[in-house]
Formats: structure tokens, sequence, C-alpha cells
């Protein structure tokens, strides 16, 4: 099973701004609350930001990095109430060099 998980930061306009986004379009996700004094704890080399958004697989712990609000921003305009083609799937598989099956379960848990 495939959900989205999001760290965000308390009172961070960006990480709210994602939390009222994916409520909007009733999209579920499960999420990390951090304290300003611990966010640097939660910083990585991929991402040193917030939000933190990530799609992840249980039962394993694997996790891909879609990135923060303006990534998961792009991600709803280009693939939500829309037909999603190949040639969108092609251009976000470049940009984040995700396969094409983890596109795809993103794409699911946007429409369910």
């Amino acid at each position: 099973m495939y959900y989205l998980f999001i760290v965000v930061l308390e009172n961070c306009p960006y990480s709210i701004s994602a939390i009222e986004l994916l409520n909007s379009f009733k999209i579920k996700y499960k999420i990390l609350n951090v304290k300003r004094t611990d966010k640097e704890k939660y910083k990585t080399n991929e991402i040193d930001t917030y939000p933190q958004i990530y799609l992840k697989k249980t039962p394993s712990n694997d996790s891909l990095l879609l990135g923060g609000y303006s990534n998961l921003k792009e991600f709803i305009d280009t693939f939500i109430n829309k037909e999603y083609n190949e040639k969108n799937i092609t251009i976000f598989n470049k940009k984040y060099l995700w396969n094409k099956k983890a596109i795809l379960r993103l794409i699911e848990i946007l429409h369910y």
C-alpha cells in the first residue's frame, strides 16, 4: 500500500498550505509535526526545507521524495482532475527520476 507522508514544521506557511491543498482534494496522508526547536533533526541531504513530502510504501519503509509545497502543487496541477497521459508521466519522470510504477501509484493516491 502506498501513501503520502508529510513532515510539517509548526507555523510554517508552506506546511500549512500543503496540508490545506491535500485536504481540499481529500487526499489521504500521514503527518509528522515538527517543532521549530527540532527542525534541524529532520533536514537531510535531499531536502532541508518544509514541508517534506514523500511517497511511502508499506509494509516496507521505502520512500521517494516528492519535495515541498511547490512540487506537490505542480504534481496536483499536472495530474488531478485531468486525464493523465504518457507525455506528462515522461516529463515528471525526467524531473524526479521516479520509475513509472511509482508515478502511477502517486496518481492513484490523488484519485482515491
